[in-house]
């Protein structure tokens, strides 16, 4: 998800009263967002020339150079964070657009929002009338998964009166790539403790929330997609690839312990385990083991040129700098975050984060 903002004239109107600020959007008293996504290159999340929206994992995208926390390109160090919003506390899954970024909490019914800007106005965008605990973002629409009412749903930023939504069996993950909404369902459990349990990946037309197809998958626990295929791995972490058009998933790889998160950049898939991040390509040649000794490595996020990952043990964000692990921000609370955390976003020039005990959301200069 590319995302820039352009600067224009922004009205945030929570009644009874009216708030100016610098951007291109438009909060109404309901909650929907409306802004031009024209300022900067064309985020891939937006639609393509084709009129397909295109977007990863729950904030995954395309377009900037890793490891880079100026952009001028000199090395000054870990950038200082921008606190986004605060407060917000039992977020689950954030998610970014070229206008704002989005979240969900914990046992509330809200997609919230805000711009992408510091200390933002944060709102309430829609009340989806359930629990979600996954929210994406994809062209003019935001997507969310809600396993305690079984219901995949989305609904336009700009007029959240006129929700789409389709009911399966505890979907918990949802991402979204060209037209269509890739999800997973099932109870997760925690990473390596439910063995033998199947649980599904599932896909759905974006546009309309129906024909859903599914295939059995042994306890999934995270799926990405890079807009023509999608990508997940298991808690015994074998790595799954599935092109749409064909229905028919192919295994790439089977290397590490209690894997967590995944993510796709270019022709490198990514993911966690148990102390270590691990990469293979997108047609299961040449695993690689590119960082070990990691803390708790959690919530990944990857582009073309880069992947970032959060060390839930450390509270860390982490890269690659010359094929090197590193530290570029640091003293997030994270330990305690639930299974199924999604808690990283990338666009072309930040990365975007939670501190999940005290509730913030934070971006770094990449």
């Amino acid at each position: 998800m590319q995302n820039r903002i352009g600067v224009g004239l922004v009205v945030v109107s929570f009644l009874p009263f009216v708030a100016l600020a610098t951007g291109a959007l438009v909060v109404s008293a309901c909650g929907a967002f409306s802004g031009s996504d024209k300022a900067g290159s064309s985020p891939p999340n937006e639609p393509d020339d084709a009129g397909r929206p295109v977007q990863t994992d729950g904030g995954t995208d395309v377009g900037s150079d890793a490891g880079t926390q100026s952009d001028s390109g000199a090395d000054a160090g870990p950038a200082l964070p921008e606190v986004i919003a605060a407060g917000e506390l039992g977020i689950t899954s954030i998610a970014v657009d070229a206008t704002a970024i989005y979240w969900v909490k914990s046992g509330s019914p809200f997609i919230r929002a805000a711009l992408l800007q510091p200390n933002a106005i944060a709102s309430d965008l829609c009340d989806t009338a359930g629990a979600p605990v996954s929210v994406a973002a994809g062209g003019k629409n935001v997507f969310w998964a809600d396993p305690t009412n079984g219901k995949l749903g989305s609904v336009p930023r700009a007029d959240c009166s006129k929700p789409l939504t389709s009911s399966r069996p505890t979907p918990r993950d949802i991402v979204v790539g060209g037209m269509t909404s890739f999800f997973l369902q099932g109870d997760p459990g925690d990473a390596g403790t439910d063995a033998g349990a199947t649980t599904a990946i599932g896909w759905t037309d974006s546009a309309t929330m129906t024909s859903v197809n599914v295939h059995a998958t042994v306890n999934p626990t995270d799926v990405t997609t890079d807009g023509s295929n999608a990508y997940w791995v298991t808690d015994a972490c074998e790595v799954y690839a599935l092109a749409v058009a064909t229905s028919s998933p192919k295994k790439l790889v089977q290397v590490g312990t209690e894997c967590r998160g995944i993510t796709v950049g270019g022709s490198l898939v990514y993911w966690t385990g148990a102390g270590a991040v691990y990469s293979v390509t997108t047609v299961g040649n040449l695993p690689t083991a590119i960082a070990s000794g990691e803390k708790a490595p959690g919530p990944i996020a990857a582009d073309v040129k880069g992947v970032y990952w959060l060390n839930m043990g450390t509270g860390e964000l982490r890269t690659l700098v010359n094929n090197k692990a590193t530290t570029i921000a640091s003293g997030d609370l994270q330990d305690t975050a639930p299974a199924g955390f999604h808690g990283i976003a990338l666009d072309a020039k930040y990365i975007y984060r939670v501190s999940y005990q005290d509730g913030v959301i934070k971006r770094t200069l990449r």
